[in-house]
């Protein structure tokens, strides 16, 4: 893609401050966007900010929680306040699943946090930014999880909302089309960032990769953003509705794909 992409748009990226979100943050700078920052880590979003700059780029950072509706509501009125629009939403911001037990073994607050963060955050996000987004050439990008397209034992509940979402895509793909509103969604696997290091408590993941991925390695942030940053350009103008495994081939063969937890 030309460098220049995004010149003249305003991208609002969720949960940037670090993984895939900070990684597709930095490419939409590189390619001309305005980019607003979210995350609850008010120093690690000022650093990317920083690093935007940095590289001659504009960024902001906006302090947000998804579990509270107020903090998203806000952060949506700031974007406009500043840039006056907003082209893009990358709802990508989410959280793991801390616990890997059957459904009567989880607690009742994590059940609620995973639902709270997951999916009603990716709705509201998507809600509150939708009168600002009703425009030819306007695009949504959620993301899913290899787990919202086939289930594994122990991480019910976070499958409930990578696969809500999955369907919570595509439904609004047919309702905000005729408002020239493109929806997609991206699907990554098994990506090496900061979440699943929390998830695999920092295990050797060589062993998992060359049984269960058909490409023998995980992947990295850096390649989940290239997809999200084209999924969201206007070289993707004509898909809509879609949602994009990036897995090294995964899903094709999970049947003994469970983390090594």
């Amino acid at each position: 893609m030309d460098k220049k992409t995004f010149e003249e748009k305003t991208v609002l990226v969720t949960g940037s401050t670090s993984g895939m979100g900070k990684s597709a943050a930095l490419l939409f700078a590189k390619q001309g966007a305005k980019v607003v920052v979210t995350g609850r880590r008010k120093e690690k979003g000022e650093k990317v900010v920083e690093q935007i700059k940095k590289s001659g780029g504009e960024a902001t950072f906006f302090q947000m929680d998804l579990r509270k509706k107020d903090s998203i509501k806000e952060t949506i009125e700031s974007t406009v306040e500043k840039y006056g629009k907003i082209d893009v939403l990358l709802a990508n911001a989410g959280a793991e699943q801390p616990t890997t037990a059957e459904l009567d073994g989880l607690p009742d607050e994590e059940i609620d946090m995973i639902i709270e963060t997951n999916l009603l955050g990716t709705i509201y996000s998507i809600k509150y930014a939708l009168p600002h987004l009703k425009k030819p050439g306007a695009s949504i990008c959620t993301v899913s999880s290899m787990y919202g397209l086939l289930g594994n034992g122990g991480v019910s509940i976070y499958s409930l909302t990578k696969g809500g979402i999955i369907m919570f895509t595509k439904s609004l793909a047919v309702e905000q089309g005729q408002h020239g509103i493109r929806v997609n969604c991206i699907a990554p696997g098994v990506i090496d960032t900061e979440m699943l290091q929390r998830y695999t408590q920092g295990k050797d993941m060589s062993g998992y990769y060359k049984a269960n991925v058909p490409l023998g390695e995980g992947g990295n942030a850096d390649e989940v953003a290239r997809v999200m940053v084209f999924i969201s350009s206007d070289e993707a103008a004509y898909i809509s509705g879609q949602v994009l495994a990036v897995d090294g081939g995964i899903t094709s063969k999970m049947s003994n794909a469970a983390l090594p937890v």
